[in-house]
């Protein structure tokens, strides 16, 4: 192994905790921004999502990541409303979805399994979604209906 692949492996494995990924083959490291969000229902919880908010950022989304923190997730933002599905290739940990309408509202939440090529698709048209652990939105007693700050 030539000395910059080890560099970029020791780069990686040290700053994984504030990079999403790193893609070994490609020498590409995604790095996503964060920023806190509110979830607003019976109790207020606040979550540090990183932001997929560019067409790069959300293909990419939590693929190769490996583990998160308690609270910590991703919200994905669309230019504009629509049916935006979801699936789990190569995503290795089991994550819970809440589809957002524009007014910040939940009006799903799904459950989806680690590397799955199932589609995941909102009832209705959507402009975000928060991607947490699975059992998070369960685990803090988050509706649909529940409301969105950032």
């Amino acid at each position: 192994m030539n000395n910059k692949k080890i560099l970029y492996l020791f780069f990686c494995s040290i700053f994984s905790s504030y990079l999403n990924a790193c893609e070994i083959d490609n020498r590409k490291v995604i790095n996503f921004d964060s920023k806190y969000v509110f979830v607003k229902g019976k109790n207020n919880i606040k979550v540090n999502a990183k932001i997929a908010d560019t067409d790069e950022l959300r293909q990419f989304g939590l693929m190769k990541v490996k583990n998160m923190l308690k609270d910590e997730g991703m919200l994905f933002v669309f230019e504009q409303d629509g049916q935006h599905c979801f699936w789990m290739k190569d995503t290795y940990i089991p994550l819970s979805i809440a589809f957002i309408d524009k007014n910040k509202q939940i009006i799903d939440i799904q459950d989806m399994q680690a590397n799955s090529e199932t589609a995941h698709c909102p009832s209705k048209d959507i402009h975000y979604t928060l991607e947490m652990n699975q059992g998070w939105f369960n685990h803090n007693n988050v509706k649909i209906n529940d409301v969105l700050k950032f």
